[in-house]
């Protein structure tokens, strides 16, 4: 589960899409493995909206002890 939050004071905005990608970055000098991506489509906000949007989805590939970076 993840949450993405807002400035108090942000443009209102709609039809936008967060894409959410969580990668292996645990080898040194290679290319961060991807894991799992999820795009959440048609996601709006009202001006001055203090509310978080917050998502979930399942990652099934992760390996043991990795090092996560989410973006």
């Amino acid at each position: 589960m993840g949450e993405v939050e807002f400035p108090s004071q942000n443009d209102a905005f709609s039809d936008a899409t967060l894409i959410v990608t969580v990668q292996d970055t645990q080898e040194a000098d290679a290319p961060a493995r991807v894991l799992c991506k999820q795009d959440f489509r048609n996601i709006s906000r009202l001006r001055d909206s203090s509310e978080s949007l917050r998502f979930a989805f399942e990652c099934e590939d992760i390996p043991k002890n990795p090092f996560v970076i989410v973006n």
